[in-house]
């Protein structure tokens, strides 16, 4: 906990890796304190390292969902994506209604670009969720155009908002929808609606960067530019604290956000740019499919540039 202190709040990387270590002799065979672990040494850029303790600590206490929730993320980011969806069904082995877990297993079709996979999970899912689950009604949003429609319907109650960035997510996806439906007037409105949101609070910390990365792609479509070009400059700021790549991929995760922020401000090569880096870093976690079929790619599409990409990375 005082390492995961020094990096998210003083952001102070200087005795990071003394105190992880001093945990891991301390307690090695404690699978809480290898998950603790583990969660700060990939935000130090070791991923293999992270994976291998958080691997250790399903083994140690196998029946913690927990545990296996993060294996699963970190398995997707290093894109084994066969482990991912082993450790998220091991999960819903022990809870079949956690939400995490099921997360995980969409998210895992979705970066692969199967939305044919993702439709038939969500027909499970559907059974054992809320009907007002905020993880359901964001993955029911990216399964199709029409389920997409459906959630610009929904009410806050409805699509299970619970906190301010719950509600900030409700602006970005319904913007990610009319994004797709490239209906501007509404993607102009709910990116307002965001923007006032994130007016009203601090977004810091370790998240900061994930936030931040919502609202400049907001700015890009609503405006103005000059906005919009301030919040992509507060991600690299932020990020440097994390990461010294010229494009911190190995620390941002919204790249689709920034990328169609750059495409929005008529910055096409730029966009690009971003979308090697993440395929680049080894824990990166993103497919070349994924970005085909993300919405906020929408404008991308059929670019000579973007034509260029996907033959570079062929499916």
């Amino acid at each position: 906990m005082a390492a995961w202190k020094s990096l998210d709040i003083d952001r102070d990387t200087s005795g990071v890796d003394a105190l992880v270590d001093r945990a891991l002799r301390s307690a090695p065979n404690n699978a809480q304190v290898l998950s603790l672990a583990s969660g700060v040494v990939r935000v130090r850029h070791r991923p293999r390292e992270s994976y291998e303790l958080s691997k250790r600590a399903t083994l140690l206490d196998p029946r913690s969902s927990d545990a296996q929730v993060q294996a699963s993320v970190l398995a997707r980011s290093l894109r084994d994506w066969n482990a991912a969806a082993r450790f998220a069904g091991a999960a819903l082995r022990l809870d079949s209604t956690d939400e995490a877990a099921w997360r995980m297993r969409l998210e895992r079709s979705y970066y692969v670009g199967d939305t044919v996979a993702m439709q038939q999970l969500l027909v499970t899912a559907a059974r054992r969720l809320p009907e007002n689950s905020f993880i359901l009604q964001e993955a029911l949003s990216n399964a199709g155009l029409e389920s997409g429609k459906r959630y610009l319907r929904l009410s806050p109650e409805q699509a299970g908002i619970m906190s301010a960035g719950d509600s900030l997510h409700y602006y970005a996806i319904k913007q990610n929808v009319c994004v797709w439906i490239t209906d501007d007037v509404c993607a102009r409105v709910h990116g307002d609606s965001l923007m006032r949101l994130f007016a009203r609070h601090t977004w810091g910390g370790y998240n900061e960067v994930h936030f931040v990365s919502l609202l400049a792609f907001a700015q890009a479509n609503a405006g103005p530019a000059d906005a919009a070009r301030a919040s992509l400059r507060r991600i690299l700021t932020a990020s440097r604290s994390y990461s010294t790549r010229e494009l911190p991929t190995d620390f941002v995760t919204d790249v689709p956000e920034i990328a169609g922020a750059y495409v929005r401000l008529g910055e096409p090569a730029m966009a690009i740019r971003w979308l090697e880096a993440s395929l680049q870093t080894p824990d990166g976690g993103t497919s070349a499919r994924y970005f085909e079929i993300h919405p906020k790619l929408q404008t991308l599409r059929g670019t000579p540039e973007f034509e260029v990409f996907l033959r570079a990375h062929p499916k």
